[in-house]
């Protein structure tokens, strides 16, 4: 979930923005990557999860007869993965947005996250402490990569977890749910409103 952080300021801040332009209507807000991005499978792992196949594979916790130096693949979903398509939705609802599929129809023009933040350096400041929040959360934000990982990774990218299923490792999260504990705890350090 390293890109949660990320996300979560973005679709706070744009919420924020959005909401300012039009105070009553529904935001929406489309996916910022193209069609081959929103829907490649992929492998999600909450830091819980991992943490627990840390402790799990280390014998600590679970687990008899590990051995040492094997290498395990783990993650929240099944070994098919998950894609944006089917999570883009309910990620932006947690900010009241309403999600929607990549603005690709040659009338519109994609949204990039980076090039949306960066053209609203000038608010963030702002943006923080209107909200009471952390000073330089925005600033210290990876745009960047946040671009990278909805942007450019149009291929699957799912690990086969059957070798930790085998060994008997089967914690699992809803992927989305993990979002959103990571959502709560970014409320809680004032690093979202």
């Amino acid at each position: 979930m390293n890109l949660a952080q990320t996300l979560g300021i973005f679709l706070s801040f744009y919420a924020s923005e959005e909401r300012a332009k039009n105070p009553s209507g529904t935001i929406q807000v489309p996916f910022p990557g193209p069609v081959a991005a929103y829907i490649a499978h992929h492998t999600d792992i909450s830091q819980r999860t991992l943490a627990q196949a840390h402790l799990f594979f280390a014998g600590a916790v679970g687990s008899e007869a590990t051995v040492n130096g094997e290498i395990y693949n783990v993650g929240d979903t099944s070994s098919a993965g998950t894609s944006w398509a089917e999570k883009w939705a309910r990620l932006c609802e947690y900010f009241q947005l309403e999600g929607t599929g990549p603005a690709e129809d040659g009338n519109n023009e994609p949204l990039h996250v980076g090039e949306y933040m960066r053209s609203r350096r000038d608010q963030w400041e702002k943006w923080e402490k209107g909200n009471g929040l952390q000073q330089g959360v925005v600033q210290g934000a990876s745009w960047e990569f946040l671009d990278i990982m909805l942007g450019l990774t149009v291929f699957d990218r799912q690990y086969d977890l059957s070798k930790a299923d085998g060994a008997g490792f089967l914690a699992r999260q809803d992927v989305v749910d993990s979002y959103f504990g990571v959502f709560d705890a970014m409320r809680v350090a004032k690093m979202i409103p």
